[in-house]
């Protein structure tokens, strides 16, 4: 059908499932909209309806942050300028980019497209950025941006070959992420995934007081956020606050599913935040018992033995 070009009918069977998706009624194998909104912009793209495809490609990309990348359907590993009938590509973005200079809106998808490729070539991480930082200069006072610039540095992070070389090649980017997750929040003080992303990114830097404090916000804005819980522990665990921890993953159990892949490892973090806390439990008896040169000598000779 898409082929026909009948872009008309097309576009109003979409309108229609978009319609009755949220109806009580209704049953669809979709969770979201996000390929209904995504295939229409492509539609309304064909058919020369360009500002309803940049609006409907910028409520896809909001629907789901963390997945922006699915606005297009991208196919491949590398960027592509040949059109297709469903797939956005490298040409289609360009021409959005031309028909709305002072919009901010082509740039960050454009960014997001290429951050997308990041994942088999290296090359398209200044690509990504170079759009990014367009997007914040044309439009300053939006956050998103910033959060894509700080997520471009995280997955530099580890998927780089400076990152698997040496700590610093790891070290920069989280650095450089924190600081435009940041400028993101000080733009949107209730940006709940910015301070998702900068509490992981602290988390990567072993600054573990840091990452507790923006987990404790996420919870704030979202109080039944399992990761966060799970991701707090974890960080209370590095610097031995093992009750606290095991109440993290104790939250963290009780919101998961009985399904949940990951519901096995937070009974295991849980387990190991018992056996920690016990441990220290015991040394703490043990050092009221001796003191000074006595407690040194009695944990040598234990090390020993």
């Amino acid at each position: 059908m898409l082929g026909s070009r009948e872009y008309g009918q097309i576009s109003k069977d979409l309108d229609e499932a978009i319609r009755t998706h949220s109806l009580p009624a209704s049953e669809s194998i979709y969770p979201n909209l996000i390929d209904h909104y995504s295939l229409r912009a492509r539609i309304e793209f064909s058919a020369g309806r360009n500002r309803e495809a940049l609006d409907d490609l910028d409520t896809v990309m909001k629907m789901d942050l963390d997945s922006a990348d699915r606005v297009s359907n991208i196919e491949g590993v590398e960027a592509e300028k040949t059109s297709k009938p469903c797939v956005w590509n490298l040409t289609d973005l360009d021409t959005l980019v031309t028909k709305f200079p002072r919009d901010y809106q082509p740039a960050l998808l454009l960014g997001i497209y290429f951050k997308f490729f990041t994942t088999f070539k290296e090359d398209y991480y200044p690509k990504a950025l170079q759009e990014f930082q367009k997007a914040t200069l044309l439009n300053p006072k939006s956050p998103l941006p910033q959060y894509f610039i700080g997520q471009l540095y995280s997955k530099a992070s580890f998927w780089t070959k400076a990152a698997w070389a040496s700590d610093e090649g790891r070290n920069g980017p989280y650095r450089r992420a924190i600081a435009a997750y940041t400028k993101a929040i000080q733009l949107d003080p209730n940006f709940r995934l910015a301070y998702a992303e900068r509490a992981s990114a602290y988390h990567g830097l072993k600054q573990y007081p840091q990452a507790i404090k923006d987990y404790d916000r996420v919870l704030d804005l979202d109080p039944e956020n399992v990761t966060a819980y799970n991701d707090r522990g974890l960080a209370r665990m590095e610097i031995g606050q093992y009750p606290s921890a095991n109440l993290d993953f104790g939250d963290a159990i009780r919101r998961k599913d009985e399904q949940a892949t990951t519901l096995g490892m937070s009974y295991q973090n849980r387990g190991d935040a018992y056996v920690w806390a016990e441990r220290k439990q015991f040394w703490r008896k043990e050092q009221q018992r001796c003191t000074g040169r006595n407690f040194r000598e009695y944990i040598s000779a234990g090390l020993r033995g």
